[in-house]
């Protein structure tokens, strides 16, 4: 699938140009939001013209190529609390022509669309102007929210004729008002973790299927985790004290990096504790972190991605893994998205790490889950469950 490369002077470039009377003389803060589909992505910038209307500045762009990460062998190191770290450099920029480049500016009750390349239509019998051969197009007399759509056409990655439709909707009221109020994002994070709420889990025949320990034995616990739900502390993860959690991913991406926008990453599975009838630690052992990845890393001075997959066993037990595959979306604009699935056992949970207008770091839950039972590790006693969850910055 190709990724977006996003270039934030657009809207200022259009401005400069003159195409519209009455365009938008002032530039806010930097919004993000997706675009007819995840192959394409756009940099919003909204603001006030010079008669006080809200405005919404969107270029879309779509490179031939992907821009991704890259994270070499053995990259990973150790902290001395046993969470591993990795950097993810990004691969060299795109090559090749564009696929697609437009910008559209919304108002309440008009949109403009603009292109340097694309010939643009409507079939809107009024209210429409077309100008600079097609290049150019303005809607006017819509309602706000009023949805509408264009057609253009596009070269494809091979150089094919497409004709392609966009979907337009005007500003809802206050909508770009609202977001000129929330704090630019300096730097944003993910954490995914799964643990066990009781402190000890006996060993009964559900818990215990596959396991070398068994059930016929008798009086064997495993060691639990012994808490709720809680969002991370402000040390999470690399110099968190109480790492109470089976298995813990984590990936932040600094926007302001010049070193390719680069993302972090770090995960950790916590040791497994076996006690006996009196709760007396036997042994422990610790699963290998070789299950837990991270994969179709992207970013941008405005966006990143990152997947959370997931797939670890309890090292005294052959059968069962906990299983989660979510693709975590970091917007510079303060939106958070984690899309995906997730088995129902132990408790799974989700937060999102955003910034105040002071720079102080603060978290968000996008989602909490419950453990189903442990039988809902053995694939397939219990289906997966759908994750979609958003949060965005105060």
């Amino acid at each position: 699938m190709r990724r977006s490369q996003l270039f934030a002077g657009a809207a200022s470039m259009l401005m400069a140009m003159g195409l519209f009377a009455g365009a938008p003389s002032s530039v806010a803060d930097t919004r993000q939001e997706r675009v007819v589909s995840h192959d394409a992505f756009e940099v919003v910038k909204t603001g006030k013209d010079a008669n006080g209307r809200v405005y919404r500045v969107v270029e879309l762009f779509t490179p031939s190529e992907s821009s991704g990460f890259s994270v070499g062998e053995g990259s990973f190191s150790t902290s001395e609390r046993g969470v591993e770290r990795a950097e993810l450099r990004t691969l060299p920029a795109p090559t090749g022509k564009p696929i697609l480049n437009l910008t559209i500016t919304s108002f309440a009750d008009e949109v403009r669309v603009e292109s340097p390349r694309e010939t643009l239509r409507t079939s809107k019998a009024s209210g429409a102007l077309v100008a600079d051969g097609g290049r150019t197009l303005v809607l006017r007399g819509l309602q706000p929210g009023e949805s509408t759509q264009i057609e253009f056409d596009s070269t494809g990655s091979q150089g094919e004729q497409i004709t392609r439709s966009l979907p337009l909707r005007t500003l809802e009221a206050n909508t770009a008002a609202a977001a000129l109020a929330t704090a630019f994002q300096y730097a944003n994070a993910v954490q995914y973790q799964t643990f066990i709420s009781p402190q000890y889990v006996g060993m009964d025949l559900m818990t215990n299927v596959g396991c070398t320990e068994g059930y016929a034995m008798g009086g064997r616990y495993f060691g639990g985790d012994n808490r709720g739900f809680r969002a991370p502390p402000a040390s999470s993860p690399e110099w968190d004290t109480d790492q109470r959690y089976r298995t813990m991913q984590f990936a932040v991406v600094n926007w302001d990096n010049p070193d390719g926008y680069r993302m972090i990453v770090f995960k950790k599975v916590s040791a497994t504790r076996l006690y006996n009838a009196s709760k007396s630690l036997i042994s422990t052992r610790t699963a290998s972190s070789s299950g837990l990845e991270f994969k179709e890393a992207s970013s941008s001075s405005t966006y990143a991605q990152v997947r959370f997959s997931t797939v670890v066993g309890n090292p005294y037990c052959t059968l069962g893994t906990i299983r989660y595959s979510v693709l975590n979306r970091m917007y510079r604009s303060g939106l958070v998205e984690t899309v995906g699935w997730k088995n129902q056992a132990p408790s799974h949970e989700v937060y999102a790490r955003f910034n105040d207008s002071l720079g102080n770091e603060y978290w968000k839950t996008l989602g909490q889950w419950n453990n189903t039972g442990f039988y809902c590790l053995v694939e397939p006693a219990c289906s997966n469950v759908t994750v979609s969850k958003s949060a965005r910055a105060s």
